[in-house]
């Protein structure tokens, strides 16, 4: 009990058993701040990116120079939806939006909800012709989708506004050129796509 090599071997055995439980403890930690993080940039309600998820989602992903593309929507007179049927009604939609969303995209596509009846898909690798046919799929999707609400309300629509990324633009300014097309699109009429090809598109069924 007394000898050297007991003594040793009780010693390795107490440091292993520590370096063990450390471990273990290290590894715990770590996938509690990983949940911690998802929660945090998660949106609870549709299960999508929040804004700060989005927005962090989008620096590592514009990280080196590529081609991309920016898809602003906003689900067209969301307050009457609200105001008829009730917010669970309005929460309702905003989760189908949401799948109807993540349906269609691809799987490299950033999808979030930014905020109230606001959406934002950033598309990497994708030039801006491509960009404003795909925000057309979306639109098209949501259109003729079949939402739970009664009467005419069953069929949501969604103004889009589609901007393309340029060399060295941080999120802000993209955002704010997006933002200023889905504008008009709204402004020309709602469930149309603006983008900086051409002008707001008529409806289409």
């Amino acid at each position: 009990m007394n000898s050297w090599f007991w003594q040793t071997l009780q010693l390795c055995l107490a440091l292993f058993g520590t370096s063990l439980a450390l471990a273990i403890l290290a590894a715990t930690a770590v996938d509690i701040i990983e949940e911690v993080r998802r929660e945090r940039d998660l949106d609870m309600l549709t299960g999508l990116l929040n804004r700060r998820g989005f927005e962090n989602s989008f620096a590592h992903a514009t990280a080196r120079p590529a081609p991309g593309a920016l898809i602003l929507l906003d689900i067209d007179r969301f307050k009457r939806i609200n105001d008829t049927f009730g917010h669970n009604a309005g929460d309702a939609v905003l989760r189908e939006v949401g799948a109807v969303l993540r349906q269609a995209a691809r799987a490299s596509d950033l999808i979030g909800r930014l905020g109230g009846e606001e959406f934002a898909i950033f598309m990497p690798e994708v030039g801006l012709p491509d960009a404003r046919a795909r925000a057309e799929a979306f639109r098209l999707a949501i259109f003729r989708h079949a939402f739970p609400l009664p009467g005419e309300l069953g069929s949501v629509t969604a103004s889009f506004g589609v901007a393309e990324l340029q060399p060295h633009e941080e999120f802000d300014g993209l955002y704010g050129r997006t933002d200023r097309l889905l504008y008009a699109a709204k402004s020309g009429g709602r469930n149309r796509t603006a983008s900086d090809l051409d002008a707001a598109e008529q409806p289409q069924s």
